[in-house]
């Protein structure tokens, strides 16, 4: 059985990336890529993640941007190309990075739990992941002698002994470990009925909840403020409080896709920061179009759009298919339909490519670099 770390690092070198961006990462969870190829390890499944991953990748260069964020764990970065509109981003993320450091909250998380320090973009990913942080807050880690900044930890439920699978979540343990060595606290010890209630519904050993006073919170509302301020891109507010880190979104965008009985339809937004370029915002859009088409955007032929209006008229007063043939060779001498069943094939075509599209089942809603 695959892990999720090493389908990560198996994508990582499909790419040819030293690492899956945290923000790549994350759009393919919301797509439920990594969840298809865990769950049946099919081929086919692995390269509609690797097209969604490609693609994705795609829209962050079409933006002149680097595939992947900076690596380090501090400073600011030297814009690559002066006179550029990158160059400009470059030194707009320099300058946020620069005063989120110097705000209160964010120096308090930072001095608090990360002992002063930064992380990198795969050590903050690797603490984004962890359960501890969603469960327990920062003076429990000092109680059990575990460095926060550089712990893992892990949901555990099996008896060791007997390999017994325990009762879910009373039974379950969370086991962390540092340079110190390894900590275990039952999850039964501290969860009020409550939660443990939600954690029985979800019927999965993960941890869909975020625990008042825990570390994850403390964090998300230090987020919630930077985001309030600043157009933030790769994690919203988490990674800039971590890492040290800004990535500014100059383009957002995202897709609403609506369906009823008559139709589906389906619009793309993009809010673009007045200095972006026309052309980057061409092809960014274009990038969303080619996601939801699942390629090129064909074009139909003029010539066969009369039959659709044709037949869905005639099909609404109930007309017969005979009835709706003779018809459309009266007024259409030039393009007559001799067989039923060849109309019929052409309209539900048409009625397939018009109507009802097929908008990609995966097309993200707000993808993560724009």
């Amino acid at each position: 059985m695959v892990t999720t770390k090493e389908l990560r690092k198996k994508l990582a070198k499909e790419l040819s990336l030293p690492t899956i961006p945290d923000a790549l990462w994350a759009a393919i969870e919301q797509g439920g890529y990594d969840e298809a190829v865990l769950a049946t390890e099919a081929e086919d499944e692995w390269r509609d993640m690797v097209k969604e991953a490609r693609r994705l990748l795609a829209f962050h260069r079409a933006m002149g941007l680097p595939a992947v964020p900076p690596q380090g764990t501090g400073g600011h970065e030297t814009p690559a190309s002066e006179g550029t509109w990158a160059a400009r981003i470059a030194t707009v993320q320099n300058y946020v990075a620069m005063v989120v450091a110097e705000l209160p909250s964010v120096r308090r998380f930072r001095r608090r739990v990360l002992g002063g320090r930064l992380l990198s973009a795969d050590a903050a990913g690797e603490f984004l992941n962890s359960p501890a942080i969603r469960l327990l807050p920062h003076s429990r880690f000092a109680e059990l002698g575990v460095d926060i900044a550089t712990h893992e930890s892990q949901v555990v439920g099996r008896n060791a002994k007997s390999r017994r699978e325990l009762s879910w979540p009373e039974g379950y343990s969370l086991h962390i470990s540092s340079s110190h060595g390894t900590r275990r606290v039952l999850l039964g010890s501290f969860l009020p009925e409550s939660i443990k209630q939600v954690l029985r519904e979800e019927r999965a050993e993960r941890i869909p909840i975020v625990m008042k006073h825990s570390v994850f919170a403390e964090l998300q509302a230090v987020s919630a403020e930077l985001e309030a301020r600043y157009a933030l891109g790769w994690g919203g507010g988490l990674f800039p409080v971590l890492t040290g880190k800004c990535y500014i979104k100059p383009i957002d965008g995202w897709s609403l896709a609506t369906r009823n009985e008559d139709m589906e339809q389906c619009t793309i937004t993009l809010k673009v920061q007045p200095w972006v370029p026309a052309d980057v915002v061409a092809k960014v859009y274009r990038i969303h179009q080619q996601g939801l088409l699942r390629g090129k955007n064909r074009p139909i032929s003029p010539d066969l759009l009369p039959l659709l209006m044709h037949v869905a008229s005639m099909k609404r007063q109930r007309k017969t298919w005979t009835e709706i043939i003779s018809a459309w060779n009266r007024v259409n001498p030039g393009r007559p339909y001799g067989d039923v069943r060849n109309m019929s094939r052409d309209f539900q075509r048409l009625r397939r490519l018009i109507l009802f599209p097929a908008y990609a089942r995966y097309a993200p809603t707000k993808l993560p670099w724009s």
